[in-house]
């Protein structure tokens, strides 16, 4: 999520007030448009309802006068570009949108999470236009062979982006219980600003402990927390292609690899020949793998299985991303895998075949 459009597949959900609602008001101005229909939707991530319309006149102007029951995210969408707005019941706010920029918002006092939204954008729009221009010094000193300022120039393109991090995390921490946070730490390595995102699920959670957002932004931060290398492995205990239970706790005493991946995943299917050879040189030695498919078929699953030859224990509740062992362990992408050793205890995450291979000669000596 690079800008303010590209940012909205975050899934935001909505908190319900209990207060009675009046009418929420959005007067507002969109530059460079007239005479076309504009839409109010009810930011859900998976539907997007619309809630209401109308129409911007000539010179651009729009008004929304609708009742509003749900504290959270809403969007205007017209001409197939979209803002992203935060709205409690009964709110009166004017807007003003350049597609092209950004937009400006006035609001009824004490509304924090729109003067959250705009003081994150207004810093990424000037962090955006600084990092450009460092980058474009940089391509045309490249283009015309002068490369001697060219480190210098990198340097402070990263000096610039630690910089930009650490203004989003103290806007985040000065203030956690906003749901606009939600969006502005997506915008934060997750690795380097963890706490950020645990505080953020920690505050939330007080109010919203319901809504399906914020308990997918607790298995992200759940995952890094139960998944830390040396910490103990998150059990699993899935059915093979024959309805089998097979736990990973099964499998105590040897090296196990667990491996995420699924028959529709090319370079799964790829790395697997791979894996197979890692696992044959192994197999005797202590080393074993627990693969996990993300699969949706059984027929497709175990067609793979025989077909890559994986005859090591392969188990899967095929419920594709819905999986609930790879939201246990924060899966994001596949092939994924998580090393663990004879107690179970988390050795290293995201490996390959080859340095798979490196590790175990390590522990295991070379296989021969």
């Amino acid at each position: 999520m690079k800008n303010i459009a590209l940012i909205l597949f975050i899934g935001l959900g909505s908190f319900v007030f209990s207060q009675k609602n009046t009418n929420t008001i959005i007067e507002g101005k969109l530059l460079g448009a007239a005479n076309v229909s504009i839409y109010l939707e009810h930011f859900d991530f998976h539907n997007n309802p619309i809630i209401d319309s109308t129409k911007i006149d000539k010179n651009g102007h729009f008004k929304f006068n609708t009742k509003i029951t749900e504290y959270g995210f809403y969007r205007i969408n017209y001409n197939q570009s979209k803002t992203l707005l935060v709205l409690k019941p009964g709110q009166k706010v004017s807007i003003t949108i350049d597609p092209l920029k950004n937009y400006t918002i006035t609001q009824s006092k004490g509304s924090e999470e729109i003067k959250q939204m705009t003081d994150f954008m207004s810093l990424e729009i000037q962090y955006k236009s600084l990092m450009d221009s460092i980058g474009m010094v940089f391509q045309k000193n490249n283009e015309a062979g002068i490369t001697e300022h060219n480190q210098q120039l990198q340097q402070s393109y990263v000096d610039l982006e630690v910089k930009k991090f650490e203004n989003y995390n103290r806007i985040v921490l000065a203030n956690p219980k906003l749901l606009s946070n939600l969006i502005i730490i997506e915008h934060l390595p997750f690795d380097k600003y963890y706490n950020a995102y645990d505080t953020v699920y920690t505050v939330l959670s007080k109010d919203f402990s319901k809504n399906i957002f914020v308990k997918e932004l607790h298995k992200k931060v759940g995952a890094e927390k139960f998944t830390k290398i040396g910490s103990i492995a998150p059990e699993i205990a899935l059915a093979d292609t024959l309805d089998k239970i097979i736990a990973l706790s099964s499998l105590r005493g040897k090296y196990v690899l667990i491996d995420f991946w699924a028959s529709w995943c090319s370079p799964c299917r790829q790395e697997n020949p791979h894996l197979v050879k890692v696992y044959e040189k192994f197999k005797d030695k202590g080393f074993d793998i627990y693969g996990v498919s993300l699969d949706k078929t059984r027929a497709s699953w175990a067609a793979a299985i025989i077909k890559d030859n994986l005859t090591w224990t392969n188990v899967s509740d095929l419920k594709y991303w819905q999986s609930e062992a790879s939201s246990l362990y924060g899966v994001k992408g596949i092939p994924y895998s998580v090393l663990i050793d004879p107690e179970g205890k988390i050795l290293k995450k995201g490996l390959r075949s080859k340095e798979l291979e490196t590790i175990l000669e390590e522990l295991l000596g070379d296989g021969n």
